[in-house]
C-alpha cells in the first residue's frame, strides 16, 4: 500500500532507478554533457525552437519597463535550465526535446511580443523556423524496438545517411 508520506520515485524499478536515485531525484550539478544536449544536440532547444533566441532576448527589452515581472521571469526560466542542465538525462526519456523545459516556456514567451515589436524581421524567421524543425522533428520522431523504445529525430537520420 502506497501511503502519502513517500514521494512516487521510492517505488521506480526501471533500469533508471539508481540514477533517480542519486542527487535530488537524479539531479546534480550541470555538466557540459546536459549543457549540451539541451541547448545543441539534435534534440535541443535551439535547434527545435530557435525562436527561443529572440523571446530570451525580448525578457532583456522587457525588463525596461517591467523589472520584477521580467527578471522573475528570467530566474524561473534559468532555475529549469540549470535543473535539466544537471538531470541524468537531459531530455528527460523518451521525448522529442528537452521535457523538463516545457514548464519554462511561458515564462520565456512574455518575452516574444517585445521581440517581435523591436525585430519583427528576425523574430518572424526564427519563429518559422521554429514551426519548421518542431513539426519536423514530431513527425519524423520515429520508434525503434523494444526493449529500448528510443524515437529518432530527423537530424539523426540525415547524420546516419550522410
Amino acid at each position: 500500500c502506497a501511503l502519502p508520506i513517500y514521494l512516487s520515485y521510492r517505488y521506480v524499478a526501471n533500469r533508471y532507478a539508481s540514477e533517480q536515485a542519486s542527487g535530488v531525484f537524479g539531479i546534480h550539478l550541470p555538466t557540459a554533457h546536459g549543457v549540451g544536449h539541451v541547448f545543441l544536440a539534435d534534440r535541443g532547444i535551439l535547434v527545435a525552437s530557435p525562436v527561443i533566441v529572440a523571446a530570451a532576448a525580448g525578457l532583456a527589452l522587457l525588463a525596461r519597463a517591467h523589472r520584477l515581472e521580467a527578471v522573475a521571469c528570467g530566474a524561473v526560466v534559468a532555475l529549469l535550465v540549470l535543473v535539466n542542465c544537471g538531470y541524468f538525462e537531459p531530455y528527460g526519456g523518451i521525448s522529442p526535446g528537452p521535457r523538463f523545459l516545457i514548464p519554462a516556456l511561458p515564462f520565456v514567451a512574455l518575452g516574444l511580443a517585445p521581440a517581435f515589436r523591436r525585430w519583427w524581421a528576425a523574430t518572424t524567421v526564427l519563429a518559422a523556423g521554429s514551426l519548421v524543425a518542431m513539426t519536423t522533428l514530431t513527425l519524423t520522431w520515429a520508434e525503434v524496438e523494444p526493449p529500448m523504445r528510443y524515437r529518432q529525430t530527423v537530424w539523426e537520420i540525415g547524420r546516419a545517411h550522410v
